[in-house]
């Protein structure tokens, strides 16, 4: 028989969090690209299944692109290049990949690596050697990373380079297409952890292991470089055959034969980034040097032969993992499909398994089913009560597969008989609604061994119990109810409620969330609109509605500050935030150019590099939001942002993580102004009459401290209502600024006189210019070309009070 199917679906694992530093888990260094200056007219065209893709045919894979500082043309043609990639390979999780452009040495072209490494995982052919994220991936069936990229990859924008499609490069510039599709190969599998000091050779990183590509890794006689007991690492041995120009990626067929090999670039003198992950041949994609005017659009039958070997061409198990039940039976229904991107001859399929931790065992051989390509058996329990743990075990002429991957070492378990085990919830509380929308949304992850009978919420409505309700499952475990409260509540009422899972064992386990007492959701009312507010908060929490919010002197602070709960709490989810949030009661009726300011301290886990606001690769955030309807809708006034947003507070996050969660501590010398022009984007404009929500949106992995705000003001009147009129209508720009700025102030009817004063952030004074009357000068040019490129503050004042201050970036 001949098995051979399109799409390869594998059994899964609880998917990684994002950063969880993970056993089986390493970075390895970049490789690279390095221009050989010469120029050589060359073109490869792309594979036919491109064209395919266009007219057709619909590849299975996805992969998405996000980008860096990357024009509009070159955007194209990395897409062009993924297409390629598209077209030729295969897995049910989508390739995550971020373009970069940037400025690179002159002898790096470009460069790239899988974002991460994984190893022993379920699906994993080889145990104790690690595969690329991607790879990973596809093997296991699901996200090993969810939210992280899996290939990052930088192109030198210093580097003369041709964004077109065709193949038609100049003799004076370097084809990008050609050199995307060069450093995905890197991401997908050229790559790996060899390393050489001058000295030793060694494998580059903790657990002293290859990575697949070098456990292919072998010498002219035939010896692999990853067996430990030829090669010791480090070694000077290893050194020497990394360094000896005579390496090769070696190939074998079922039978355990040498079939085929590549010849590796290992120079005499070891270059970082290039040695052992490039191969030579000249006029193939994964030459280590690039010459001008060359472009191959199709990676070609050797790399592609080296990609299916690693394992992207695999064989893989579409099976559902048996769960437990409570009634003894006879036999027990198994059902298992194979799946192959490859023609496998007379595949064997058994099912090996034992009741006594394999001290014996037995086996099950399963029978195919030509229909549908599964095959199918049935496991003899005669009744047995208790565990019994099984493996399944397939044979495709002299190889052997296994899943789980590490079996016998690895086995699944099944219990049979009386089931104790309480279900597993995960729930994200709503703590606010508004009376606007009084509409409780709930959600949960339910799971059990032997299944979810039900997911029930009882709620309390000021402190009477209502009938409870009862979730309904929308796929993937999820759980949700919708709850609207409009004919019920008013202003004073309070709304509590807890969720309760129950299996279907037969002595019905539950679980209970939380596991005491009730949820406490506040009810959001506001008051009269006001046409300004400001706050030192001083006074006490009564202008907010709060959830993980408090208003209170903390450690570190001159005096009571609003801040977040610390650290914030993480999601139970790993497909949405968890929302700290902190509402002012009292709506604000806007002003044109009306201005919100206020001290703060963000210290929440930063996105990646180059990650925007929304993207998938911004982690936490904070956002101050507005609603124009009571509370229905929320629409931002500036940009979600983070610990990014200033190095102050960037390097203490980062610097002082331990297990996922970063030590860093916020003080009074860390606060920033922000000012926010609230009628600046086209959310908002004068007249609005906007709630404000201070919102910290969490993930399920890295948190902190959180986020601090004081001296908040909102349209706040200065002094007199002349200096209100030109408080509101001065504008300094632009910012950043090259030699010299712009201070505009508002048209006046009468003499008025300020003073402009520029420091930096130490206080000391670099420009002052006193006495500007603005009704004869409505606009100042200051020039500042001298100083030193940095952040600066400009200080407007009228008398002894400031009327303005802005911080201005100098280029």
């Amino acid at each position: 028989m001949v098995l051979c199917l399109a799409v390869a679906f594998a059994w899964a694992s609880t998917a990684r969090a994002q950063k969880k530093s993970a056993p089986g888990q390493a970075i390895s260094d970049v490789a690279i690209s390095i221009p050989s200056g010469k120029s050589e007219k060359w073109f490869t065209a792309p594979p036919e299944q491109v064209n395919l893709l266009k007219s057709a045919a619909k590849s299975q894979t996805t992969i998405n692109l996000s980008y860096t500082n990357v024009p509009e043309d070159a955007k194209r043609a990395a897409e062009f290049a993924a297409g390629i990639w598209k077209s030729l390979i295969s897995t049910t999780v989508p390739v995550n990949i971020v373009i970069r452009m940037e400025s690179l040495d002159e002898g790096v072209l470009a460069m790239s690596r899988p974002s991460t490494f994984f190893m022993n995982f379920n699906g994993s052919p080889i145990s104790n050697v690690y595969y690329p994220v991607a790879l990973a991936e596809k093997l296991s069936g699901e996200e090993l990373n969810p939210g992280n990229p899996d290939i990052v990859c930088s192109f030198n924008h210093n580097m003369p380079w041709y964004f077109g499609t065709d193949g038609n490069t100049p003799l004076a510039q370097y084809d990008f297409v050609t050199a995307v599709l060069h450093e995905i190969a890197h991401g997908l599998g050229f790559s790996g952890f060899y390393k050489d000091d001058g000295s030793v050779g060694f494998f580059n990183n903790g657990s002293n292991l290859p990575a697949i590509y070098d456990w292919y890794v072998f010498n002219s006689k035939n010896q692999q470089l990853a067996d430990k007991n030829l090669f010791h690492r480090p070694s000077v041995e290893l050194h020497r055959q990394l360094t000896s120009g005579n390496l090769r990626f070696l190939q074998e067929d079922n039978e355990g034969e040498n079939l085929r090999h590549s010849e590796i670039f290992a120079p005499p003198v070891w270059n970082d980034g290039a040695s052992i992950y490039h191969l030579i041949g000249g006029n193939i994609l994964m030459d280590p040097f690039t010459a001008k005017g060359s472009a191959i659009h199709n990676p070609g039958d050797e790399v592609m032969s080296i990609l299916s070997e690693i394992g992207w061409e695999a064989v893989t198990f579409d099976f559902d993992v048996l769960k437990d039940f409570e009634n003894p039976a006879a036999e027990l229904p198994v059902e298992v499909g194979i799946v192959s991107e490859r023609n496998i001859e007379n595949p064997i399929v058994y099912l090996v398994f034992s009741t006594d931790n394999f001290q014996t065992s037995d086996s099950v051989q399963l029978q195919v089913n030509h229909s549908s390509n599964r095959f199918a058996g049935k496991i003899p329990l005669d009744y047995y009560v208790g565990k019994l743990q099984y493996y399944i075990k397939l044979k495709v002429s002299s190889k052997v597969y296994h899943l789980p991957s590490m079996a016998p070492v690895k086995k699944f378990t099944l219990r049979i008989g009386p089931d104790y085990q309480p279900p597993v919830i995960a729930h994200n509380p709503e703590k606010i609604i508004t009376i606007a929308e009084p509409e409780l949304q709930i959600s949960a992850v339910a799971t059990d061994n032997i299944g979810i009978s039900s997911v029930k919420m009882e709620y309390r409505l000021n402190g009477i119990q209502k009938e409870p309700v009862f979730l309904k499952e929308s796929g993937n475990d999820r759980y949700s109810v919708n709850l609207d409260f409009a004919d019920e509540i008013s202003k004073n009422y309070t709304i509590e409620y807890r969720l309760t899972a129950k299996d279907e064992a037969a002595s019905e386990n539950i679980k209970t969330l939380p596991s005491s007492g009730y949820y406490q959701v506040n009810i959001f009312c506001p008051e009269k609109p006001v046409t300004s507010y400001s706050s030192d908060f001083e006074n006490g929490p009564d202008d907010f509605v709060t959830a993980d919010f408090s208003i209170s002197k903390v450690a570190g602070f001159h005096n009571s500050i609003l801040h977040t709960r610390s650290p914030y709490p993480v999601s139970a989810h790993e497909d949405e935030k968890y929302n700290l949030a902190a509402l002012l009661k009292y709506p604000v009726i806007l002003e044109e150019g009306g201005l919100m300011l206020f001290d703060e301290v963000v210290l929440v886990e930063p996105g990646e590099q180059g990650a925007e606001y929304t993207g998938n690769l911004f982690w936490d955030y904070v956002i101050v939001e507005g609603s124009k309807d009571g509370g229905r809708t929320w629409l931002p006034f500036i940009s979600g942002y983070d610990s990014g947003a200033d190095e102050l507070w960037k390097s203490s996050f980062l610097n002082s993580l331990v297990n996922n969660k970063s030590q860093a501590v916020g003080n009074q010398s860390m606060f920033l102004r922000n000012r926010i022009n609230l009628t600046k984007n086209n959310n908002f404009s004068a007249g609005d009459t906007v709630i404000f929500r201070f919102r910290l949106a969490s993930d399920n992995a890295v948190n902190g401290w959180g986020w601090a705000i004081d001296n908040l003001e909102i349209q706040k009147s200065i002094s007199t209502g002349s200096d209100l009129a030109a408080y509101k209508g001065l504008d300094i720009y632009p910012n950043p600024f090259n030699r010299q700025f712009y201070v505009d102030f508002p048209d006046t009817t009468v003499s008025m006189q300020y003073d402009i004063e520029v420091s930096n952030l130490l206080g000391k004074t670099i420009y002052r210019h006193k006495g500007v009357d603005v009704f004869h000068n409505s606009r100042i040019s200051i020039e500042l070309p001298e100083v030193e490129r940095g952040i600066y503050l400009v200080h407007v004042t009228r008398g002894n009070k400031t009327v303005y201050m802005q911080k201005l970036v100098k280029n």
